[in-house]
């Protein structure tokens, strides 16, 4: 039974952070918790997008819910090797939307913006089903993925990049950014270029105006949601500076906000400074959820 797999990848990430056996946490998420797989979202051309969504048996109540969204560069990556981020919202009693996008060899920029704007829609259709207060929606992701919850998050509907999944969605009540970036064009055309990146916006000759579109610092303005960023300070793939500057932008623009710096932090972190940046980025998104 793939639901019974999931609860045992969940176990093994969980385990070393409990006394527990794995097949003891395998049991308790397996009794705990539904899994719907491959949850169709959004359909382009052939490809189909899909969802994971681990949910409550519990629902008698509705939950906070994370969309998660995985790095990878834009052109790696897959929901399922996200699990182990999710752990702590499943230990919550959230319910997690783990979400596939379209990667850099299947559509180019803007294609992944688009997809992830998409998931935040099914999530608000689809609250009811399971179990979701559409109040208490978060979005996090890590490196690209921490960049697309970003933008998903900051990108207003008149941006125009909602044409293939019109219709509202729900604006996130907060959003949790590990190691995203904040600055499109400096890591496309810049002094920080990157591989992926510049791969994902292809060679379009507007590729430099659309990555400025593109870019979180772009859009922040009074009345965004509340982020969290966790970047570590020595991180040779996305710059720190731009966690730094997206906070120093989003103070200015009234917004409460939060920069989580990892000190001689990479690109990946230790297991235990990485605990320590979740407890906080925890706390921060509780503080920004509204009362039940």
């Amino acid at each position: 039974m793939r639901q019974r797999h999931w609860a045992l990848l969940l176990a093994a990430a969980t385990f070393g952070c409990r006394h527990d056996s794995p097949a003891t946490v395998a049991a308790e998420l397996f009794w705990r918790y539904r899994y719907a797989f491959d949850v169709p979202y959004h359909r382009a051309g052939d490809w189909q997008g899909a969802l994971d969504v681990m949910y409550p048996r519990d629902t008698a109540r509705a939950k906070p819910a994370v969309v998660a969204v995985h790095g990878g560069g834009f052109v790696a990556g897959s929901k399922e090797s996200f699990i182990p981020f999710v752990l702590p919202y499943v230990a919550r009693g959230w319910v997690v939307i783990n979400v596939g996008y379209r990667l850099a060899d299947q559509a180019p920029a803007p294609a992944a913006v688009e997809d992830v704007r998409c998931a935040l829609q099914w999530v608000g259709r689809n609250a009811a089903a399971y179990g979701i207060d559409p109040r208490r929606i978060v979005i996090t992701g890590y490196s690209a993925g921490g960049y697309l919850a970003l933008i998903a998050a900051l990108l207003p509907d008149s941006a125009g990049l909602d044409s293939s999944c019109p219709g509202e969605r729900p604006t996130p009540a907060a959003v949790a950014s590990w190691a995203g970036i904040g600055d499109l064009p400096d890591v496309v055309q810049g002094a920080h270029w990157s591989a992926g990146p510049a791969r994902w916006l292809g060679d379009r000759p507007d590729r430099l105006e659309l990555a400025r579109r593109l870019s979180p610092l772009a859009w922040v303005r009074p009345g965004v949601p509340p982020v969290v960023s966790v970047h570590g300070d020595a991180d040779a793939s996305v710059p720190y500076e731009h966690s730094v500057r997206l906070h120093a932008a989003l103070t200015a623009a009234g917004t409460s906000n939060e920069l989580v710096g990892i000190p001689r932090g990479g690109h990946g972190y230790t297991s235990a400074s990485s605990r320590r940046a979740m407890e906080r980025v925890i706390r921060f998104l509780e503080r920004h959820l509204p009362s039940s």
